[in-house]
């Protein structure tokens, strides 16, 4: 039974080109341990790993019927809302990645950057090595900017510096 608060996609009764980013709005308004339901005619894994470039590792994905007809999707918040958050921003929660992939993670997000592109940082505790090795790694091509800084949550946006015209 629907709540009068849930968000349910019904995506079928959605013009095709509206699809994706009705999904990707939604999900921009929810806070954390807030979900909506995507229902659809077919498995919308491809929206999952839009989200997951998008947004990066800040949601869950749970099945909650798999076909033959219909799939419904509970899609959760799990990072809270990070202050100045943009709709636009990756956010890595490096809580939930395997300690052994954080740093390689960071580093292969940061040098897909193009000049001007940000992402943020959300983590457990301030993750101040990671700016002496990025900066090690690329010398001064990037901004560290402390968003907030615990006692629970650190949240760094790196931004790649834009080219200089010479």
């Amino acid at each position: 039974m629907q709540t009068a608060n849930e968000k349910i996609i019904n995506v079928q009764e959605l013009e095709p080109r509206l699809r994706h980013q009705t999904i990707f709005d939604v999900f921009n308004t929810l806070v954390e341990g807030e979900h909506l339901v995507i229902h659809n005619n077919h498995d919308p894994m491809p929206v999952y790993y839009q989200l997951m470039n998008l947004r990066g590792n800040i949601f869950s994905w749970e099945y909650l019927q798999k076909g033959p007809e219909w799939w419904d999707i509970k899609v959760t918040r799990q990072v809270p809302v990070v202050p100045t958050e943009r709709q636009d921003d990756v956010i890595l929660n490096i809580p939930e990645i395997e300690p052994q992939q954080k740093h390689a993670l960071i580093f292969k997000v940061f040098e897909m950057l193009k000049p001007g592109g940000t992402f943020i940082i959300h983590n457990n505790h301030d993750p101040r090595p990671v700016y002496h090795q990025l900066q090690a790694m690329h010398g001064d091509v990037f901004t560290w900017e402390y968003l907030q800084q615990g006692p629970q949550w650190w949240d760094i946006r790196i931004s790649r510096k834009s080219e200089e015209v010479k």
